[in-house]
């Protein structure tokens, strides 16, 4: 699974994180975001969360980091490793 803002995939550097209104975007985004406009705003529905919502106290999506270590996993092991025997 992919940031939607930056398309770079979850990772322990880029951790997924829940805004209030329900959307995901990595944390990294959202401290761009919060560095720049001293707020996070939600690219997606222009929720506009209060000043005192920063990036790492907003809660982390485990599904979404579960699917990303799958998916970075299943890269790392190649096409061959995937296949079944005859």
């Amino acid at each position: 699974m992919e940031c939607p803002m930056c398309y770079e995939f979850y990772a322990l550097d880029r951790v997924a994180r829940n805004l209030l209104c329900g959307h995901t975007y990595c944390t990294i985004c959202l401290e761009t975001m919060y560095k720049v406009s001293k707020r996070i705003e939600c690219p997606i529905c222009r929720t506009k969360h209060e000043p005192n919502v920063k990036p790492n106290n907003l809660s982390k999506n485990f599904v979404a980091m579960d699917l990303a270590s799958k998916h970075l996993e299943e890269q790392q092991a190649g096409p061959f490793n995937n296949q079944k025997n005859i």
